[in-house]
């Protein structure tokens, strides 16, 4: 995981002016979050790669963030707050949903999927995360290459 961090620092702060690649460090995510997920013996330890890796994804989401907001005309500012605070409700509101509804299953005698619940939230809300940063990152390459 410190790759990412390196990673991120040099794309945060690069020394020459060169574009810089979101989606190379959302692979890079990935790759990190495959390699824990594989060392992982039981779900808790599972859960835990999910939750680091989302902790990057959100770091990385509002880099990107930041970075794609003055590239917009002032009033495209606004939206772009505006629709990030939306999506912020909705991704806050889905974690809310999934914690409430998958552990009352999880205390029904007919479900009872123990940690397995915890493992299968944190990957639905990586996902979602991580669906965002991509949008996020498209929309900084079509400001700053027009592709």
């Amino acid at each position: 995981m410190k790759i990412f961090y390196k990673m991120l620092l040099f794309f945060l702060f690069p020394a020459s002016t060169q574009a810089q690649d979101f989606d190379a460090l959302l692979d890079s995510n990935a790759v990190i979050l495959e390699k824990c997920l594989e060392k992982g013996y039981h779900d808790p330890y599972m859960k835990k790669c999910y939750l680091k890796a989302s902790e990057d994804l959100d770091l990385l989401l509002n880099t990107i963030y930041k970075k794609t907001t003055p590239l917009l005309k002032k009033a495209h500012q606004i939206e772009f707050r505006n629709n990030q605070r939306k999506w912020l409700s909705f991704y806050n509101s889905e974690i809310q949903f999934n914690q409430k509804v998958f552990w009352s299953q999880n205390s029904d005698k007919k479900y009872q999927f123990g940690t397995l619940v915890d493992l299968s939230i944190a990957a639905d809300n990586y996902k979602i995360l991580k669906n965002r940063v991509s949008t996020l990152s498209s929309y900084y390459t079509i400001l700053t290459t027009g592709l």
